[in-house]
């Protein structure tokens, strides 16, 4: 997976539980470079998706993702009309098997 470097793109990953934060501080642009192809599979084959507002409070963190990457989120951003954040999650949701972002298992 990529690492940070002059390609990629920082983007602000808003306020998310720390749990979640936990579960994927690590390798938290891996992660989400190999889950939000998975959500674009699922928005794809039409299966309803659960997008968790933005939280109030809790963990502001940047992730450093290729520019294909932001794309596919920024277009899905334009069609839902919801911001970087509860796209990702929801992205995190189904990485983890489809357990609330951050509790689940990852299936690799």
């Amino acid at each position: 997976m990529p690492q940070r470097g002059e390609r990629d793109v920082g983007i602000h990953f808003g306020r998310i539980s720390p749990a979640c934060w936990e579960r994927i501080k690590d390798q938290p642009g891996a992660i989400v470079e190999k889950a939000i192809p998975m959500l674009v599979e699922a928005r794809s084959a039409g299966r309803d998706i659960h997008y968790r507002p933005t939280l109030k409070v809790g963990v502001s963190k940047k992730l450093w993702l290729t520019p294909g990457t932001v794309e596919m989120i920024d277009r899905i951003s334009a069609v839902t009309g919801l911001r970087r954040t509860p796209i990702i999650l929801a992205a995190l949701d189904l990485y983890f098997g489809g357990a609330p972002a951050g509790l689940g298992q990852a299936d690799d």
